[in-house]
């Protein structure tokens, strides 16, 4: 996905969020 520096540290915290948006976007729309 991306390089290996960014999968070494740890993700913050709104990357997080940013991927459970996503997540629940995608459950939204796919009703």
């Amino acid at each position: 996905m991306a390089t290996a520096s960014s999968a070494q540290r740890e993700p913050s915290m709104e990357e997080i969020l940013a991927s459970i948006r996503r997540i629940i976007e995608d459950s939204d729309t796919g009703r």
